[in-house]
């Protein structure tokens, strides 16, 4: 199964949503501890939750500065992972700027979402002598008594495979 077809099934199945959280605990283990956890996916949408929970407070018991930028960058480059053709494109973040605005001392959601045809405008306008585009990107973060958190400002780098320099 790829990623794709499990982000389709996991947007209307709770038992492939978490074979999704578990399958990203294990592919990118740097949010592994976290526990970060996908509530809600569809293609130009996501729902993320940072638990309440001790790896993710700092020394005055609340969410972590880094855990919410962390948070909202995971956010903002899974949303774009939904609509992008993995295959012809790869994404790297450029960029990440958080403000923040109250402590977060209860479970935070970070909901992110992107237009598709919008996203498709993007992708048809990157020029190809740089085969690359630059995609700002913006991501609150909200406690569960709506509290503002935090705002992320995010910049992404899509380029097109054939423009990748690698290594030989």
């Amino acid at each position: 199964m790829t990623l794709q077809q499990l982000i389709n099934k996991a947007g209307s199945s709770g038992i492939y949503l978490r074979l999704l959280n578990i399958m990203l605990w294990q592919k990118i283990p740097f949010n592994a501890p976290h526990r970060f956890k996908i509530t809600k996916i569809s293609p130009g949408k996501i729902e993320i939750k940072i638990p309440f929970r001790r790896s993710n407070l700092n020394h005055i018991n609340s969410i972590h500065a880094c855990a919410l930028a962390t948070a909202s960058e995971y956010a903002s480059g899974f949303c774009l992972t939904t609509l992008l053709p993995e295959k012809e494109y790869r994404l790297i973040l450029k960029s990440l700027n958080t403000e923040y605005f109250f402590q977060g001392k209860k479970d935070i959601f970070i909901q992110h979402e992107m237009d598709k045809n919008s996203f498709n405008e993007i992708l048809a306008g990157i020029p190809e002598e740089t085969g690359a585009a630059l995609l700002h990107m913006e991501v609150e973060a909200f406690d569960t008594d709506k509290n503002h958190i935090s705002t992320s400002r995010v910049e992404w780098q899509i380029k097109k495979w054939s423009h990748v320099k690698t290594k030989v």
